[in-house]
């Protein structure tokens, strides 16, 4: 089970919105101390710290289809909302940004249900190198278990697309539908996230490009790089079909 959030560009003119939805359910749920350890958190719940998205805004006017980014956070100290800058700025360049939160990965993710799952909560699989045994032993188990968590998301990334296709399809009361261009297809991601952006693209023939951002700052070069590689994916898909 995955929550999902889609950015992309609209022509609604409005307030600034929610930095992160459900971020009070987060606060109140046991086993968020270590997000009150932030010195950022207590904007975030407050409602102080605010982002340009508008929750279910119209997708721009014209019926052109959005190129899609499928974005992967980092594993458990971020979420999706923490590279929010990044991820609007995609969105104001036309993209729409498909944002997976990956359960026990993500920091927190809430759910409409109510629940709320913490990073903390993974009981196994942590990537943490054991104590008590030799260094590179120890660093050899915890990548090899980094390795199992990005296959299990670049996993959940496969199962969005699947979803992406459905929706654009078959869903008339979505704003995405018959709007998304499910022919170019970027996969990013930040970190653990970047190794699984690399797995969907190894794994799904509709992802075009893969991109492992280190640093957020890097988003200028991030931003040509996804343009040029959906632009050549794009002109190799028209000369096949001619």
């Amino acid at each position: 089970e995955l929550m999902v959030y889609v950015w992309y560009p609209t022509d609604h003119k409005a307030a600034q919105g929610v930095y992160q939805p459900g971020a009070v359910q987060i606060d109140r749920a046991p086993g968020a101390e270590r997000l009150r350890e932030s010195p950022i958190w207590p904007s975030i719940v407050s409602g102080a710290l605010k982002s340009h998205a508008q929750d279910k805004a119209p997708v721009l006017r014209g019926g052109t289809r959005l190129p899609v980014v499928l974005f992967s956070h980092g594993d458990t100290a971020a979420n999706s909302f923490s590279y929010t800058s990044a991820i609007e700025d995609l969105a104001s360049h036309g993209y729409a940004v498909v944002a997976v939160e990956h359960p026990y990965s993500s920091s927190a993710v809430a759910f409409a249900d109510g629940r709320v799952i913490f990073a903390q909560s993974r009981e196994r699989l942590r990537g943490d190198r054991p104590a008590g045994i030799p260094y590179f032993e120890g660093v050899e188990i915890a990548m090899k278990e980094m390795r199992q968590i990005a296959d299990i998301e670049a996993a959940d990334l496969r199962f969005v697309l699947d979803r992406l296709e459905d929706i654009d399809r078959s869903h008339s009361s979505s704003p995405l539908f018959r709007r998304l261009d499910l022919s170019r297809i970027a996969a990013v991601g930040h970190s653990l996230g970047g190794l699984v952006a690399l797995g969907a693209l190894c794994q799904s023939q509709a992802v075009a490009f893969a991109c492992l951002v280190h640093m957020v700052a890097a988003l200028g070069l991030l931003l040509l790089a996804i343009r040029a590689a959906l632009v050549s994916r794009a002109t190799d898909l028209w000369e096949e079909r001619r």
